[in-house]
């Protein structure tokens, strides 16, 4: 009797040591067995799986412990996450982002001046860049490059600012009312006085050379610059919409109407704009052919255009203000909000439209079509007034809690 005791009891180990080696295999994807061509265990074998990761097959094992990414086409559920990420006594105002950086102009408390601050999202860092009594404003920033326009009241300059190095350069100096830069790549461009009217102007920051790119008795404004093409809104007794080619110092006039044009917005090969002789439509412009589209036909007031990517997205002025976005590959349109408030202050990046409405701030994913709460009027306590979107972030600003203006970010 002892003996048949002791022989189950043998058995026993063995067969507990075999699965238990068999259930780390499948747990853990890694053989408990010295040689790495052996068989797979016996609880392998015919519980789970013959092969390991990279085998072209999604096993149970890797199914339930969602591993082995190669083999199966399952995905990590998307973690968004809201959050403030700047809280301090200042006010803040004027963003714009980049993949790495955020850039603002705040006022400090006791201070009747703005200064310009930066903000890493990689480290959680902030750092002031401009600190003296004068009023930095509408900071823009791309790659390694900030910049800015100085007010003293008397005269209005801009300045460079390189992020790497840390130097700052005054691009103008003039005496003039030199405001609102916008930076792409290697060029910087902004409204001069020439005289009495504002012109355009150019600075490469290779370089160092400034180019005026108009001249002209009519006023020139709303500029924006995107790869090789400047582009903004000039004067001929209409407003119309002009495009410079830098590299060959070419101008075309995009519109000859009589009505006026406005706020024209550049990305990739198209210019959009609108204009109308009574309601404001959205116009297309395909800078490769030439070739003109209008996108919208209604009895509303259509506006507030921005361009990314295949979309543009736009506010039509209804009942309620509300989001539309074109896909330009296929000429479709999509209705975004249908509600019984407003909804205004949008922005697009490449993976979402944000904008704000009902004392909210949504998002809309423009793959899924999916629309989200981002910040619910429960957390903060007021109207968000600049959105900015990059990317799979969306900041903003909104007062908190206390009733000071702060930048806020959702990222997913």
């Amino acid at each position: 009797m002892k003996k048949l005791v002791i022989c189950v009891i043998i058995i026993l180990i063995l067969v507990t040591s075999v699965a238990s080696a068999g259930f780390f295999e499948f747990v853990t994807g890694n053989p408990v067995r010295d040689n790495a061509d052996a068989e797979p265990s016996f609880f392998n074998k015919f519980s789970i799986r013959e092969t390991l990761c990279g085998d072209g097959t999604c096993s149970l094992r890797e199914r339930i412990f969602k591993i082995c990414p190669e083999d199966c086409t399952w995905t990590q559920p998307n973690l968004c996450v809201t959050k403030q990420i700047i809280d301090s006594d200042a006010g803040d105002w004027g963003l714009n982002s980049n993949e790495d950086y955020l850039v603002w102009y705040s006022m400090l408390p006791d201070l009747m001046d703005y200064d310009i601050f930066l903000y890493e999202y990689d480290t959680e860092t902030t750092k002031q860049i401009t600190n003296d009594n004068n009023y930095y404003l509408e900071p823009k920033i791309y790659s390694n490059h900030i910049v800015w326009f100085k007010s003293n009241f008397n005269e209005n300059d801009i300045y460079l600012y390189e992020i790497s190095t840390g130097v700052t350069t005054q691009i103008t100096n003039d005496g003039g009312y030199d405001k609102y830069p916008q930076i792409y790549g290697d060029y910087v461009g902004w409204e001069g006085r020439d005289g009495s009217l504002s012109e355009i102007f150019l600075y490469e920051i290779s370089t160092g050379v400034t180019t005026q790119i108009t001249d002209n008795v009519e006023e020139d404004e709303d500029l924006q610059i995107f790869g090789d093409y400047v582009v903004w809104e000039g004067s001929t007794g209409w407003d119309e919409i002009f495009l410079y080619e830098i590299s060959t110092g070419d101008t075309t006039q995009i519109t000859d109407n009589d009505y006026n044009d406005w706020d024209p917005q550049i990305y990739g090969d198209y210019v959009v704009w609108d204009g109308g002789p009574q309601a404001h439509e959205i116009f297309l412009y395909d800078i490769s052919t030439g070739m003109t589209t209008q996108i919208t036909n209604d009895d509303y007031i259509d506006g507030n255009q921005q361009i990314f990517g295949d979309y543009v997205v736009w506010l039509k002025d209804d009942d309620n203000h509300e989001i539309f976005l074109y896909e330009i590959s296929t000429g479709l349109t999509t209705q975004i909000t249908d509600n019984n408030y407003d909804d205004f202050d949008h922005s697009i990046g490449s993976k979402f439209v944000a904008w704000k409405g009902n004392n909210n701030v949504y998002s809309y994913e423009l793959d899924t079509g999916v629309t989200r709460n981002i910040n619910k009027n429960s957390l903060y306590t007021d109207i968000p007034t600049t959105i900015e979107t990059y990317g799979d972030r969306v900041v903003w600003i909104a007062s908190d809690n206390s009733g000071q203006y702060e930048i806020f970010s959702w990222t997913c």
